[in-house]
């Protein structure tokens, strides 16, 4: 178990099964990838599902994170060109995810109270109120042409502030849930220049996860063939045990 960063909300996550696998193969959109697989595999210390929509983004970006380091460890490894004149040489990039998180963690900043209304804070001296982005104004907005503009109405009360009161909230917010998607910066062991990589939460751990799960349909087609196991059975089954049952095979067969 481990408690979320901005909501504190204590959380445990179950072992991916086939299903999550087919659901990370066939919803070919990222984002909405990464929110299905979380509200799957995450529950709270009942047992209950959570309900994402209403976490905060960054928290479900955290969420995402434990299951990549359940899968794959703590140790994120990536590489990126040196676009220094003359050098391009690659570059491994390489950082632990609980060091990473460490950095990015939540702060509550000075002058910013709990508003009457639930979710909602106000800035201490005025009348402007906010409440952090969740994951549902996040499914939302992706539907928008003006999605920072659609974002404000939907987070920021009233209306047409001043833009002192605006950067005052959006300092804020940046402090209350910082976003976990962001640059990672290093320098380059030939030539001495620094570089940055964008690390996208959703993006990264989507793709690593859909890159183990390539191999779902051949799994389920020699388990089905080996043991007559119907699809539902093996894709009910955790992956770690599916890929045992596989190894097992090809072992015999060798």
């Amino acid at each position: 178990m481990f408690s979320l960063p901005v909501s504190g909300q204590v959380v445990d996550l179950r072992l991916r099964a086939g299903w999550d696998d087919l659901l990370l193969l066939e919803q070919r959109d990222e984002t909405e990838a990464a929110l299905q697989l979380v509200a799957r595999l995450a529950t709270d210390e009942a047992g209950r599902p959570l309900d994402t929509s209403s976490l905060p983004v960054t928290d479900v970006e955290a969420a995402l994170l434990e299951v990549r380091r359940m899968v794959f460890g703590d140790s994120v490894r990536a590489d990126v060109r040196c676009l220094a004149p003359g050098c391009g040489k690659r570059v491994d990039v390489s950082f632990q995810i609980g060091d990473y998180l460490g950095f990015h963690r939540a702060r509550k900043p000075r002058r910013v109270e709990p508003a009457a209304e639930a979710g909602w804070f106000r800035l201490a001296g005025s009348g402007a109120l906010f409440r952090l982005p969740t994951a549902g104004d996040l499914r939302w907005l992706r539907s928008r042409a003006d999605g920072a503009a659609e974002l404000a109405r939907r987070c920021i009360r009233p209306d047409g502030l001043a833009a002192v009161e605006l950067g005052r909230i959006e300092r804020a917010l940046a402090a209350m849930a910082p976003s976990l998607s962001n640059s990672v910066r290093g320098s380059c062991p030939e030539c001495g220049r620094g570089l940055e990589m964008y690390f996208d939460v959703f993006h990264f751990v989507i793709a690593e996860l859909r890159s183990q799960a390539m191999y779902l349909f051949a799994d389920v087609h020699l388990l089905a063939s080996q043991y007559h196991w119907s699809e539902s059975a093996i894709l009910d089954m955790p992956a770690i045990r599916r890929t045992q049952y596989v190894e097992m095979i090809g072992g015999a067969r060798a």
